[in-house]
């Protein structure tokens, strides 16, 4: 079949073109099935941040809601499009949601200010109930083929006793690797939560 070159947009193909050579670079870092390195096991070191003082604030965090991607301790990678792929011969230490969930108690725990409670202590007495649904917890490759942790959690704070909710408020952040290799893609993301943990605590501060 033959195209018509003068309905081909410029703009286009050079998308295409810087789409192409990002992929070719991040290539070696997804896991195409057949990878048989060990896998590097990357865990988050809570954020640690000063207290406030006075009787801490009782919160109970359940699991976050996700998307059925995000459920697994690989790391996932979007290349670009619809696309999704893991990173090869590394992983998390614990499924993405349960990592999460642990991450934030103890951050938000550091200080003295809260009293984070999870899933398994449903049943005790809190002030608040901390709702939040994870939008995006994977690395995004840029037009410039290096690898972008993306971080997006929509977090709602509720009274327990009334149901109602207090505020609610969108934590977004896009941490360059600034190189295509898992440990600069960990880091990024670890960037990226615990300037997310120090945004979220002082929100948690004025909203309470």
């Amino acid at each position: 079949m033959m195209v018509n070159q003068k309905n081909i947009n410029p703009f286009r193909l050079l998308m295409m073109a810087l789409i192409t050579l990002g992929l070719a670079a991040c290539g070696s870092l997804l896991d195409t099935g057949q990878d048989t390195e060990p896998d590097t096991i990357f865990d988050l070191e809570p954020f640690s941040s000063p207290g406030g003082g006075g009787d801490p604030a009782t919160i109970f965090l359940g699991t976050p809601s996700h998307p059925a991607f995000l459920g697994t301790n690989k790391i996932v990678v979007k290349p670009g499009g619809q696309e999704i792929q893991f990173l090869a011969g590394a992983r998390w230490s614990d499924n993405a949601p349960a990592l999460i969930s642990r991450y934030l108690m103890v951050s938000l725990e550091s200080g003295g200010e809260f009293d984070v409670q999870m899933a398994r202590q449903t049943a005790l007495p809190h002030q608040y109930r901390l709702l939040i649904d994870v939008r995006d917890f994977s690395a995004h490759i840029g037009s410039d083929g290096l690898p972008n942790a993306v971080v997006e959690f929509e977090v709602s704070l509720v009274k327990a006793k009334t149901l109602e909710v207090i505020s609610s408020r969108n934590f977004s952040k896009n941490i360059s690797a600034g190189e295509n290799s898992k440990t600069a893609i960990a880091a990024a993301f670890q960037r990226g939560m615990d300037e997310i943990a120090g945004e979220l605590k002082d929100w948690l501060s004025a909203s309470r």
